[in-house]
């Protein structure tokens, strides 16, 4: 289904099944999804000037993308997506992904903004960069933010139960709040690295 041959205006998205994929355009509108919004293993690419999701709004997809000028807030439901390709954001990033295994296949942009990310394990390609002012993330599997140069100048908290791999590249990078991975491996690339 494929909305983005105007913009449009549309303040929250009920309930949709769209198994060859969803793309919606709503301009600079604030967009609330307030009903389980499923395209099966297809694709959900969405444009606003804010995004946030009720409880009920479960995004099902093979991969997520989106620019959204302001604050993104999918963290209201748990979602059960593979992939998050190109995705920027205005403001913060927050996405609950519950213990569905996620991998950042596209570029994930905050600015200096927060991303806060909740799914069962986490990884990436090497074009699902990060770039944020901080990273927060709830992974009780593995963590390899590794196979890109990601762009973060703080990381923390952080709660994991496998091993953890982040590759800042030539960032200064600050530990801010616990990193607990438990006796498992943290393996960390910067240009410095501190801590609070």
């Amino acid at each position: 289904m494929d909305l983005t041959g105007a913009t449009n205006v549309i303040g929250a998205l009920g309930g949709f099944t769209a198994p060859g994929g969803f793309t919606l355009n709503d301009g600079a509108t604030a967009l609330r999804i307030t009903g389980p919004l499923n395209a099966g293993t297809g694709e959900v690419n969405l444009a606003a000037g804010s995004l946030q999701q009720a409880p009920a709004g479960v995004i099902t997809a093979g991969t997520l993308r989106g620019s959204i000028a302001g604050a993104t807030d999918l963290g209201g439901a748990v979602n059960a997506v593979g992939a998050l390709g190109a995705f920027a954001s205005g403001g913060d990033f927050t996405f609950n992904n519950g213990l569905t295994p996620l991998t950042l296949t596209g570029p994930l942009n905050a600015g200096v903004n927060t991303v806060s990310l909740t799914a069962g394990s986490l990884g990436q390609t090497v074009d699902g960069a990060v770039t944020a002012g901080r990273l927060l993330l709830g992974v009780p599997g593995q963590t390899n933010l590794t196979a890109a140069s990601n762009a973060v100048r703080i990381l923390g908290p952080i709660s994991s139960n496998g091993d953890f791999g982040l590759n800042a590249g030539t960032s200064a990078l600050t530990l801010s709040g616990p990193v607990n991975i438990g006796g498992n491996k943290l393996t960390l690339q910067a240009g410095s690295l501190s801590q609070t």
